[in-house]
């Protein structure tokens, strides 16, 4: 975990300090990325996952929307378990979708 520490260390430090007035926060992506590691983390310590956020609902809708049609359109994607995992991926995001609206 220290390795992985270091890196997330470094990650943070380059988008806090790019030059000339640049976008100083890391894309989007990012955030959901450090949010995941933080979740799995929390699995691993034995604690429940952060809660489930407005922000975290509309990732998982562009997601849907956006990203998955085009993973699905993509040559990298065609085998059966290529389809099979982004099968899974729709799954366990429409899952979280629908956990997130019974809260």
């Amino acid at each position: 975990m220290a390795s992985l520490d270091r890196r997330i260390e470094g990650l943070e430090k380059l988008y806090g300090e790019r030059p000339h007035g640049g976008n100083k926060y890391p894309p989007a992506y990012m955030d959901h990325y450090f949010r995941e590691l933080e979740n799995c983390r929390r699995n691993e310590a034995g604690l429940e996952p952060l809660p489930y956020t407005e922000e975290d609902r509309r990732h998982d809708e562009a997601f849907l929307r956006e990203t998955l049609p085009a993973f699905r359109a993509s040559l990298g994607w065609q085998r059966k378990e290529a389809r099979d995992v982004l099968d899974e991926f729709e799954r366990m995001t429409l899952e979280r979708i629908h956990k997130g609206k019974d809260r």
